[in-house]
């Protein structure tokens, strides 16, 4: 099915209400993540590889783990990414300061990079069998292990990045640039059908892309006042 657009406006700004300070009943009493020996089972009955992101920390359904092996500064966890390998093997994966790490199964975090920006904002996304980093000043592939793979100089650095229509997808300014078909480091455009592509997005609104997303059959692609949606897998 060809790409197509669909387009949300939003004519005005989302406001942030004034912080307030509100009344919430809770039964049962109230366990936080820095109370994991209070969060009990039948809390999370449903849940199911439950994570947080909180000052270094991961909770699960039977509890909280303060998992800090590796030190991570005085910066919190800045992203972080669940992936389970070509091999089978589950990985928890964190970007924290300069610092990207990973953990198999919860416990001990082995440090991969320590030379990131810690001034930059690194977004990830898995697919293809690896993580894919990216920032607005380099970006990193991740298969597991104590490396990372270097993308080719032709991958677009950028502020969003996601996986969708088995393509890698990437904002950069005020376009969205996918990969080809199946292969995260080729990125000459083209017009075949499973070429890379280039998408403009509102070249006259003075915003930039702030975030590609993956939801059901389109992927999302939002600016400050409008939300759009492409739809469709290839350029037939």
């Amino acid at each position: 099915m060809k790409w197509f657009w669909a387009v949300f406006v939003i004519a005005q700004p989302v406001l942030a209400l004034e912080r307030q300070a509100l009344d919430i009943p809770v039964p049962r009493g109230m366990a936080t993540a820095y109370e994991g020996s209070n969060l009990k089972e039948d809390l999370a009955t449903n849940a199911q590889n439950v994570l947080f992101d909180s000052d270094l920390g991961v909770t699960k359904p039977t509890g909280f783990i303060r998992d800090n092996a590796v030190s991570f500064g005085s910066q919190t966890i800045s992203e972080m990414v669940y992936f389970v390998n070509l091999g089978g093997t589950p990985f928890l994966a964190v970007i924290s300061s300069n610092i990207f790490a990973y953990t198999v199964g919860g416990g001990t975090f082995t440090t991969v990079i320590s030379t990131l920006n810690p001034t930059l904002q690194y977004d990830c996304a898995v697919g293809l069998g690896q993580v894919s980093c990216v920032s607005s000043s380099n970006t990193f592939h991740w298969r597991g292990g104590l490396r990372t793979i270097d993308t080719s100089t032709d991958f677009p650095k950028g502020d969003s990045i996601a996986f969708y229509a088995d393509r890698v997808w990437v904002a950069s300014g005020s376009y969205f640039y996918g990969s080809a078909y199946l292969d995260p480091d080729r990125w000459g455009l083209g017009g075949g059908v499973n070429d890379p592509v280039a998408f403009p997005v509102a070249l006259d609104d003075g915003e930039t892309v702030n975030k590609v997303y993956p939801f059901a059959d389109a992927l999302i692609v939002s600016k400050n006042h409008s939300l759009w949606a492409l739809v469709g897998k290839d350029q037939s």
